[in-house]
């Protein structure tokens, strides 16, 4: 009987621990694309969202706006070099992703 209870337990015990290591937190994966890398001042810039598992965004468009919309529209009111910062969220866990846009007069 002793060695019934041992086997029972050891096998419950191995079957706990591969449940565990089965259950993976789930990445988001940040990504977006433009249709310019090249716009011009008061142009308005549409951001597609490319981000998978992901429920929640913040956009940072680098000039001192931010957005939490899932595809945003941006108008720089100034010329220059901007890094647009996009993070995705998931629950537990978010990424980041940057790409340069240009902004001329």
């Amino acid at each position: 009987m002793r060695k019934l209870s041992f086997l029972v337990l050891l096998i419950l015990t191995i079957l706990f621990f591969e449940a565990c290591q089965q259950q993976k937190p789930i990445l988001p994966k940040a990504d977006f694309s433009t249709e310019n890398q090249e716009v011009i001042v008061n142009q308005v810039t549409q951001f597609k969202n490319l981000s998978q598992r992901a429920v929640a965004y913040r956009w940072d468009f680098g000039d001192g706006v931010v957005s939490e919309d899932f595809e945003p529209q941006h108008v720089y009111q100034d010329s220059g070099e901007y890094v647009v910062t996009l993070t995705a969220k998931s629950p537990d866990h978010s990424t980041v992703i940057v790409q340069a846009i240009t902004v001329l007069p």
